[in-house]
């Protein structure tokens, strides 16, 4: 009978071992919380979801303890549903503390929960992008309809406005009244042009050129459109690679972008221009859903402006919308900007920031040869600037944080890391031969880069600050922050792009 017992048992410990092995292979997160919301099961996938570097660190501890952000988040509540209830709950929520989607289920019993999720920011964004294409592609549609039918109507009225005009005798009050609906008629029809531009498919006067050539034409007559308080600053590649655009369009659009971030700026202000040839493959972040792997142009347009509230950001590339007051915009300069970008076969992207400044990123495909390619790779290679000074790296993001460093020990500087800001204001403290800190703005714990930068520069006052952003949020930089701007460095950044920013600001005068 015995060694019946015990037979039973190695069978049932063996069970027990090849379903924890399932458990912890599979791609799905998954959890489980006792009565009183503790955790008694946490597999692999989970614990790096729920960024933790190993499942231990969570078995007994308190839900709510350890994730206070989510406290009223709708997980909260359909964790607290589900165990009322008894039911099955399934719903895709996102997180906004991480900013991250994520797909639940949630199964519940008298003992507890079991959870399964898996992070779906990918997807959801995949989606969001197409909804977003779809919508500008049939407000195009909708637009070119209206736009033909109304420009015929603006014929008619400004061909008789025409025709009156020599049948008012003596009138000066009439031809002053028929000249300004002349004026009003062809103001809208200068509009119905753009709507026209921004609803067609097709590029007009294609020719393949370098862009470089376009934006040294656009110097002066940028200068011209802005006030002298504003500056603006270029940093263009001498070998840019040529792309197929319309010239005229694409002279619009640079136009049409540095006239809104003069817009944007009260008093004082920075525009900076930039144009550098990039290489998309089918991992990379910039590539836009309907942009093929290979050769671009990226052009970045980024101001010190107000920055545009997060909610409107999915809408500035409609036509007629408008942030500007009443009757000090049409809404369809960004429409037009978008059209070209389009037709070009390119993408555009925005990153604003309220309080911190807006930037367009945008990606024009390059033509060149394979030989220039090398060239140009030998030549960047070449010019990008190195040093050996200490930087100290901070980023929530593991990936990003280990990325910057690799990068930056490349060039010969010595690296140190932080997760967080209490971490590096740790190191800052520990370690005085640090020259810069490289932070990000947006990290969890309650010390944004602003205040690590504000706290370690107060410590510190001859360390070098450097900022990172990518994230589109309502970051609005105390006064004692705006000074750290001046040094910002937009996600997603390439080699030559850090390695430039890093030497200027280790070398630029306090």
């Amino acid at each position: 009978m015995a060694m019946d017992d015990n037979k039973d048992l190695l069978i049932a410990n063996a069970e027990r071992k090849l379903l924890s092995d399932i458990l912890e292979r599979v791609s799905d997160g998954i959890v489980a919380l006792d009565s009183d919301w503790c955790y008694t099961y946490v597999n692999a996938r989970a614990a790096r979801m729920l960024q933790r570097e190993n499942a231990e660190e969570l078995i007994g501890k308190h839900i709510w303890t350890e994730y206070p952000e989510g406290v009223g988040q709708p997980f909260h509540q359909a964790y607290l549903k589900a165990y009322k209830t008894q039911q099955v709950i399934v719903f895709e929520e996102y997180y906004s503390p991480w900013n991250q989607w994520f797909e639940n289920r949630i199964y519940p019993s008298q003992d507890g929960l079991t959870i399964y999720f898996t992070e779906i920011t990918e997807r959801k964004n995949a989606e969001e992008a197409l909804r977003r294409s779809q919508k500008m592609d049939m407000v195009g549609k909708l637009t070119s309809g209206i736009a033909h039918d109304f420009n015929n109507i603006l014929g008619i009225i400004l061909g008789n406005l025409e025709l009156l005009e020599p049948c008012v005798n003596g009138g000066e009050g009439g031809i002053k009244r028929i000249q300004t609906i002349k004026d009003a008629g062809l103001r809208a029809a200068q509009l119905i042009r753009k709507l026209l531009s921004f609803s067609r498919q097709e590029v007009a006067q294609v020719s393949v050129i370098e862009i470089n050539m376009l934006i040294n034409e656009m110097i002066e007559l940028i200068s011209h459109s802005l006030t002298p308080n504003i500056e603006v600053n270029y940093d263009i590649s001498k070998n840019l690679w040529s792309t197929k655009i319309d010239p005229g369009d694409f002279k619009d659009m640079l136009l049409n972008l540095c006239i809104n971030a003069r817009d944007s700026m009260t008093g004082h202000g920075n525009i900076t221009i930039e144009a550098h040839n990039i290489n998309l493959d089918e991992d990379s972040s910039e590539l836009g859903l309907y942009m093929t792997p290979g050769q671009y142009v990226e052009l970045i347009i980024s101001d010190t402006g107000a920055g545009i509230e997060n909610e409107n950001i999915e809408h500035i590339f409609e036509p007629f919308f408008t942030t500007k007051d009443q009757g000090k915009g049409t809404g369809m300069g960004l429409a037009m900007v978008y059209a070209f970008v389009k037709r070009s076969a390119g993408d555009i992207k925005c990153n604003s920031e309220v309080g911190v400044g807006t930037s367009f990123r945008i990606y024009l495909p390059g033509v060149k040869s394979e030989k220039t390619s090398n060239q140009q790779h030998d030549k960047q290679l070449e010019t990008v600037p190195h040093g050996t000074e200490t930087i100290l790296v901070v980023d929530d993001e593991k990936e990003l944080m280990i990325l910057a460093k690799d990068i930056l020990e490349s060039l010969g500087y010595r690296v140190l890391t932080a997760g967080d800001g209490k971490e590096a204001l740790e190191q800052l403290t520990r370690i005085p031969e640090i020259d810069l800190l490289f932070s990000d703005v947006v990290m969890p714990g309650g010390i944004s880069g602003y205040d690590l930068a504000e706290q370690a520069v107060a410590n510190r006052n001859d360390l070098k600050v450097l900022l990172t952003s990518g994230n589109i949020k309502n970051i609005m930089p105390g006064k004692n922050h705006i000074r750290f701007n001046a040094n910002l460095l937009h996600k997603p950044y390439r080699r030559s792009e850090l390695a430039t920013k890093v030497r200027s600001t280790i070398d630029e005068e306090k």
